[in-house]
């Protein structure tokens, strides 16, 4: 009998793009970032990443990798077993990953942080929130264990309030009659959360106002 493969989930962001933000959880839109496009050394440093990253979660026992491409990757370079998942706009859970890498590295060549940087602050409960410890949440919350976070993010306590706070050129649009919203503010909004997948969607939630900002 087969046994199952043991998968490994790589998302490839950076300090400068957000996986979560724009265009759903997949490819970032490049008026964000033209300058991944345009260079291609900047590919061939986030492929060599990946491949860093895949031969250290070998040697810990997996043995399948999917590479969720939020910033893009030279396809010639990557190791081979990887299989890259593109332009989707969820996870892909169904595949059963044992554990996420989260692939965050900054870029010298590219300019400064752009519509992420549009959100000044999360907190959840009396605790400060990052996109990325926000996701090791929602991934743990499913069993998912994130690998190579620095510090582990620990587990929510639910329900909690949830505040996201903008730069003051955002100003919210109808942010009082979106579902689960308790208060709003020109430049804030908080919810309750009961469970962890909803920190992913009102994270989105966000990002679809910043959008609507057109900066």
């Amino acid at each position: 009998m087969k046994s199952k493969p043991k998968r490994l989930l790589i998302i490839t962001d950076n300090r400068y793009v957000s996986a979560v933000l724009f265009h759903g959880l997949g490819l970032p839109p490049w008026r964000d970032l033209s300058a991944a496009q345009a260079d291609p050394g900047l590919r061939r440093a986030m492929t060599d990443s990946v491949n860093r990253a895949i031969r250290k979660a070998r040697r810990a026992g997996f043995n399948a990798f999917d590479v969720h491409e939020a910033f893009p990757v030279d396809f010639m370079r990557l190791d081979p077993a990887a299989e890259i998942i593109r332009n989707a706009d969820y996870f892909l859970l169904e595949r059963h990953y044992r554990a996420v890498w989260f692939l965050r590295r900054g870029f010298k060549r590219l300019p400064g942080r752009t519509r992420l940087a549009l959100i000044k602050s999360m907190r959840l409960g009396r605790a400060a929130l990052t996109e990325t410890a926000l996701l090791a949440l929602y991934f743990q919350s499913r069993g998912i264990k994130p690998l190579n976070m620095a510090r582990r993010a620990s587990p929510a306590r639910l329900p909690a309030e949830f505040t996201i706070n903008f730069d003051p050129r955002v100003t919210l649009k109808n942010a009082d009659g979106y579902p689960g919203i308790i208060r709003s503010a020109p430049h804030a909004f908080t919810v309750r959360i009961t469970q962890a997948d909803q920190l992913l969607e009102f994270y989105r939630y966000a990002g679809l106002q910043i959008i609507n900002a057109n900066l």
